[in-house]
């Protein structure tokens, strides 16, 4: 990272070793943004607010602190696999899917590029279900655009807040 990111980042001349290892996660989002335009590295799951790891918490059972997934027990989870191939955290990847969805809702706004989101507004059900729509109608799905039924147990939660 160059003296500028580090800078703008921490507010001194150095970031600090926390910020460094969970990828600047709960820092503001004009600190991401600077770190970034200075060519830094943020990790993607720091955009996500309070509410979102919530919401992510209740529809997959897994939740996220400092940048990394976590089950109910407090155990550091991750994608991996069993020697067949299958996930040994059940709801892993249901959580991240459903976190680099929020993520990229975060960072772009959404398909209408809603600065209202990016600013940290909460997501509601209609702005998932714009994100798929989107998605479904450009036939150009990323690759965790997959976890649909995920995205879907999340609105069903956001409806039920309402």
């Amino acid at each position: 990272m160059n003296a500028a990111a580090s800078e703008a980042a921490s507010g001194s001349n150095r970031p600090t070793q926390q910020q460094i290892s969970s990828g600047y996660f709960g820092s503001s989002r004009a600190t991401l943004d600077a770190v970034l335009a200075g060519g830094g590295v943020v990790n993607t799951l720091s955009y996500l607010t309070s509410a979102d790891i919530e919401l992510i918490q209740k529809a997959t059972g897994i939740t996220i602190k400092d940048g990394l997934y976590y089950n109910s027990n407090g155990d550091q989870v991750g994608n991996q696999s069993d020697s067949q191939g299958h996930l040994t955290e059940p709801g892993m990847q249901a959580a991240y899917d459903l976190a680099q969805t929020l993520s990229d809702l975060r960072v772009t706004g959404g398909p209408h590029g809603d600065a209202s989101l990016q600013n940290g507004r909460a997501i509601t059900a209609d702005d998932l279900e714009a994100y798929l729509d989107y998605y479904a109608k450009q036939n150009d799905k990323p690759s965790y655009l997959s976890a649909v039924n995920t995205i879907k147990q999340a609105e069903a939660l956001l409806f039920q807040k309402n």
